[in-house]
């Protein structure tokens, strides 16, 4: 029993993907700690939540998963994710340090990168290092010339060109597509509190979707997304991020009844 016992550590160990969602709970609850400062979606305010950080792994693995199944590879909405990802991790890392973090700013930069994978030189990408920097980048797996959609890469090449990136106000496109609308599901890590977390998932997706179809569903998404971390069924988190998208709460509540 002992020995099975340590097999089945050693491969959670080596493939975090196969570990139970109860196994990586009772991880993070036997290891105790505090909230993160600043505080995060993955905390609230009794402590961390012992379930968020498995249920953050199944969200990046559902999506990639589905998208791998629709064009047969990671495609850029996958990759995408992941370099905002590694943008918001390091204003996080800014945050603590500093207490100044600028998640948009630092989700702009991780895009920047994303966009060398695509087959932009990096001289190209608007950063500030002379190299590539992150061993994200350096994951020539993440690395391919295919572009689904190409808007997200054409408003990124204005940005880097000297154009000020999108916002909600000061839109850099019209695209209404859904090719950003993943990035909102990151905002929910960001902060607790379902206001912040609506803005910021708008803010994320109009950084290269400037028409309100493209930014908005991304700001639900990133609501829905907070209360699934809380261990909440789904239509009860739907719900939340719909309700906070006024113009359109009736067409979505009646998709969602369908």
């Amino acid at each position: 029993v002992e020995q099975r016992l340590l097999e089945t550590w050693r491969r959670w160990r080596e493939r975090p993907a196969t570990q139970p969602l109860w196994a990586t709970a009772l991880r993070h609850r036997l290891s105790g700690g505090s909230p993160p400062v600043p505080a995060t979606g993955l905390a609230d305010r009794s402590g961390p939540i012992p379930d968020a950080p498995g249920r953050v792994l199944g969200m990046l693995l559902g999506g990639a998963v589905g998208e791998f199944v629709a064009l047969g590879e990671v495609g850029q909405r996958t990759s995408a994710l992941l370099f905002a990802l590694e943008g918001l991790i390091r204003a996080h890392t800014r945050a603590r340090a500093s207490g100044d973090g600028d998640p948009v700013a630092f989700a702009l930069g991780g895009l920047r990168r994303w966009m060398h994978t695509r087959g932009v030189p990096w001289a190209d990408c608007g950063t500030e290092s002379a190299h590539p920097n992150g061993w994200l980048v350096r994951e020539r797996a993440l690395h391919s010339s295919r572009v689904d959609e190409p808007t997200m890469l054409s408003a990124l090449a204005r940005v880097a060109a000297g154009q000020p990136a999108g916002t909600r106000k000061h839109p850099i496109t019209s695209s209404d597509s859904a090719t950003a609308v993943p990035l909102g599901a990151l905002a929910a890590l960001w902060s607790g509190d379902p206001g912040t977390v609506f803005a910021l998932g708008g803010d994320f997706a109009a950084l290269t979707h400037g028409h309100v179809h493209g930014h908005t569903p991304a700001s639900v998404l990133g609501t829905s997304v907070l209360w699934l971390l809380r261990g909440h069924p789904l239509e009860a988190s739907l719900r939340q991020g719909i309700a906070s998208w006024q113009s359109a709460r009736a067409t979505l509540g009646h998709a969602l009844r369908l």
